[in-house]
């Protein structure tokens, strides 16, 4: 039985036996902004109901606020999100080869402004179009997931989160339709996914406002940086995020495979 984020309300508001579930394998997966706002609360919750049981969590980043935690990947279907969405994308383009000059869509999906760090993005995007009238904005503020993924489609450049520093899901999705991703990336965050899968996420960090700027001009200008980095995103979020590896890590968790 594998509880999402919380665990008291389903005992609680289904009037479950707690003792029912003491002889079967129990997990629970916690993502971040709940377990970030909650902490101990929800942790506690599960030990007192599931004592036992095994905590998985969606970013290696959490795992500093539960005890003996695994990382699963949040998972998604790489070949059927493409298949279902990169339709978008191809017409956009089909659209733009009858023009002369490409735009570039510079794209942020969020689900909150000041904990992602989205202001720094439209400050620095904001500088970057005034120097480049090619390049275009897409901002995606608590959108229908399936509204989300077509606007994604069409990004060119999908810019991540500036405060966490973790591979979040918008850019696993982003890396799907082969989009490069510029995201805060800290050397303890560096670290973190070398030391837990020997590398971190080949996404375009920076070390100040001015280091963002220059790194946006250089992908507006260089469609070669962008397919580059497009590529090797799409390898490394696969690896990691498509359905078969997250179904092998799963049953390891398990005990249930070498």
């Amino acid at each position: 039985m594998h509880f999402h984020i919380h665990v008291a309300p389903f005992f609680t508001s289904l009037r479950l036996n707690p003792k029912k579930f003491r002889d079967k394998t129990t997990l629970v997966y916690y993502h971040g902004t709940p377990l970030r706002t909650f902490k101990e609360k929800l942790t506690a919750e599960a030990d007192e109901f599931l004592p036992g049981h095994l905590t998985t969590v969606s970013t290696p980043d959490l795992l500093q606020y539960v005890k003996d935690g695994f990382w699963l990947p949040v998972c998604r279907s790489f070949s059927e999100i493409r298949r279902a969405y990169g339709k978008a994308a191809e017409d956009r383009k089909a659209i733009n080869s009858f023009t002369r000059k490409k735009n570039v869509v510079f794209g942020h999906a969020t689900s909150n402004v000041e904990k992602h760090g989205s202001k720094l993005f439209f400050k620095a995007l904001s500088n970057v179009i005034r120097g480049n009238m090619r390049v275009r904005s897409s901002i995606i503020i608590n959108t229908p997931w399936d509204a989300c993924l077509r606007k994604v489609s069409t990004f060119d450049v999908a810019l991540g989160e500036a405060v966490l520093g973790v591979m979040q899901l918008t850019q696993v999705e982003a890396a799907i339709f082969k989009i490069p991703v510029v995201s805060l990336l800290t050397p303890e965050t560096r670290d973190l996914y070398k030391k837990l899968v020997g590398e971190a996420p080949p996404v375009v960090s920076w070390k100040n406002h001015a280091d963002l700027e220059e790194k946006l001009y250089l992908l507006a200008e260089r469609a070669d940086v962008r397919k580059m980095l497009g590529n090797q995103i799409y390898e490394y979020a696969k690896k990691l995020h498509d359905e078969e590896a997250v179904v092998h890590r799963y049953l390891s968790i398990l005990n249930l495979e070498s």
